[in-house]
């Protein structure tokens, strides 16, 4: 079946811990110890989210991603149990829609102490694509949007962006590594939280898939704004590479801050980017980038 890792860095242990696919444990941050365990005889859980407050407990809750067979019967599809952070127990069930492959979370857009949920349906229509942006109370769309001329695969990266414009309410990123026809150059849009329109629209080199991760920098420059950041696979085309790329933009401005290229000339991998905190205490926010193979 494989195995997921949940990962928990703890201050004095610095330990990480893994899962079966079929089990999860909740860890108290500071001691390593075990606040319950909870197992799964079916479906396994793919994903984890912090949700906020959704029982009025004053505890924070979370939300578990697990495959189902898809109601056509190929292939999966994804349900998402909603689980007490408190005991553990099963609050309730989402049914997602059945083109949904890309699931992850925002923060809380709508000021309920919920955080709100992003789908990404990007095979929607052929390879063209949807995204749903969903309250985490009531699972109802917020925000929908429809792939535009060339943008295949949108929705295939999804991710909270910070606070792009520094209104007060998270925002989120979209990649689109498939866009461009035929270089496959790939575009990213970050759109606002506290009312869905369209802040910017970056685009990648040819052949690069830029978008295929997305997400928050935090922020790098020191101005207020939360900056944010996506990656490019790279690729090979009649036997040319094309390296990936990762690129750190402002969220101010959306100029761009840094780029770093991949680590040698025929690295075509996809970067893992993430947001790291002020690791050296210099008053500006860090990113970790990684090559996982």
């Amino acid at each position: 079946m494989g195995e997921v890792f949940f990962r928990y860095w703890y201050t004095e242990t610095m330990k990480i811990l893994s899962f079966t696919l079929t089990s999860l444990a909740l860890c108290a941050s500071a001691e390593a110890q075990q606040l319950w365990q909870e197992y799964s005889s079916t479906s396994g859980h793919q994903k984890s989210l912090v949700m906020g407050d959704m029982n009025g407990d004053s505890r924070s809750d979370f939300a578990l991603v697990r495959t189902v067979v898809h109601p056509s019967g190929f292939g999966t599809a994804f349900e998402m149990d909603f689980v007490s952070g408190a005991t553990g127990a099963l609050l309730s069930t989402w049914v997602l829609p059945p083109n949904a492959s890309e699931v992850e979370g925002l923060g809380d857009l709508t000021g309920d102490g919920v955080s709100e949920i992003i789908l990404g349906m990007p095979l929607t229509g052929g390879q063209l694509g949807t995204v749903d942006v969903h309250d985490g109370a009531s699972q109802a769309v917020l925000f929908n949007y429809f792939s535009g001329p060339g943008e295949n695969n949108f929705g295939k990266a999804l991710a909270d962006a910070g606070d792009v414009n520094a209104d007060g309410t998270p925002d989120f990123i979209v990649g689109i590594p498939s866009y461009g026809t035929p270089g496959w150059d790939g575009r990213i849009k970050v759109y606002s939280g506290a009312t869905g329109a369209l802040l910017y629209t970056r685009d990648g080199a040819p052949y690069s898939y830029y978008g295929w991760s997305v997400g928050t920098a935090g922020d790098v420059d020191g101005d207020g704004h939360d900056d944010f950041m996506a990656s490019a696979r790279g690729t090979y085309s009649g036997q040319i590479p094309y390296p990936g790329y990762v690129r750190v933009y402002s969220g101010a401005t959306g100029a761009l801050l840094n780029q770093i290229p991949a680590i040698q000339s025929e690295d075509a991998n996809p970067f893992v980017i993430a947001a790291a905190g002020d690791l050296n205490a210099d008053g500006h926010s860090d990113y970790m980038v990684g090559t996982p193979f």
